[in-house]
């Protein structure tokens, strides 16, 4: 009888010390999710920053938008590259500062890509048909990829655009975060995927 108890004290502790063993992983890696402390919306997306697109006029800066980035899932590591890569929903969406005429919100769109090594006009052309006129203070849009469509969109009050293929979505994230006009704004957009100085 003896016997048969130590054995079954025995399997209690081996069942204990897995449990304690699995509750110590799993907070482990609670712990290392990148998405754990991000702004979530409503509609499941993880905010990775935003910031407010300055350009010099006239040697004064102006303010001329307003960018929120968000994705659904966040890379591990969250590197600028990972986010470019991710095939996952994600988008941007932008809220205007100032009024803008259209030439202007179209020439900074495509030098945008330009900049990063993107220059095929037939294609641009079809992703910003549904940008046609002029932006004033307040008017919003947004650019965003569907996982499941594989997908980039360009949706205003006036449409959307849809262009198939990882190549564009590739292209349309580096213009955000890996060439950018002004460095400091690729880092608005990563600021919640980067640890503050006493935490690193």
């Amino acid at each position: 009888m003896s016997i048969n108890q130590t054995g079954h004290a025995g399997d209690n502790t081996l069942i204990r010390t897995a449990f304690s063993f699995f509750a110590i992983i799993l907070t482990i890696l609670i712990l290392s999710d990148p998405a754990i402390a991000i702004p979530k919306s409503s509609d499941g997306f993880y905010q990775t920053g935003n910031g407010i697109r300055h350009k010099k006029v006239l040697l004064v800066n102006v303010r001329v938008y307003h960018a929120t980035h968000e994705m659904k899932l966040i890379p591990n590591p969250p590197t600028r590259r990972n986010v470019i890569l991710a095939e996952v929903d994600k988008r941007t969406t932008i809220t205007m500062l100032r009024d803008v005429n259209i030439e202007d919100i179209l020439e900074g769109i495509r030098e945008g890509y330009e900049l990063n090594n993107y220059e095929n006009d037939e294609v641009m052309g079809r992703f910003l048909a549904p940008l046609t006129e002029d932006l004033e203070e307040g008017d919003t849009f947004r650019i965003q990829y569907d996982s499941t469509t594989k997908s980039t969109s360009l949706l205003t009050r006036a449409g959307k655009s849809n262009i198939p293929g990882k190549e564009f979505m590739m292209a349309t994230w580096a213009t955000w975060f890996q060439n950018h006009e002004r460095p400091e704004f690729i880092e608005d957009l990563m600021q919640y995927l980067v640890p503050p100085e006493s935490e690193r």
